[in-house]
């Protein structure tokens, strides 16, 4: 979910090496439309990114297993896909949906 998509886009932006190889763009529904419309954007009219380097920023686009099926996101040369899907299910024991995380 979001926390997950603003933890890895931290730590991407975080270091040294690959904040200065990649442009990171978050992608989620909870998202401001105007913040969305970045994924689909080329790298060299992201905001941050000199025209002139855009040939050798990769756009990485963060965002859930929603993505995969539900968007085709244009300049794409990397997906990471972590194995994890996280689901609803209900919790006997607890009386309630909790939210697992599944490999």
């Amino acid at each position: 979910g979001w926390a997950d998509i603003a933890d890895v886009t931290a730590r991407l932006e975080e270091d040294p090496e690959l904040s200065r190889r990649c442009a990171c763009v978050a992608l989620h529904a909870s998202l401001e439309t105007s913040r969305q419309k970045l994924a689909f954007l080329p790298v060299g009219e992201l905001p941050g990114v000199p025209k002139h380097d855009a040939a050798r920023i990769w756009k990485v686009v963060v965002a859930t297993n929603v993505a995969e099926t539900s968007v085709t996101i244009p300049d794409v040369a990397f997906v990471i896909d972590a194995g994890l899907e996280k689901t609803v299910a209900y919790d006997a024991l607890l009386g309630a949906s909790v939210l697992r995380t599944h490999r």
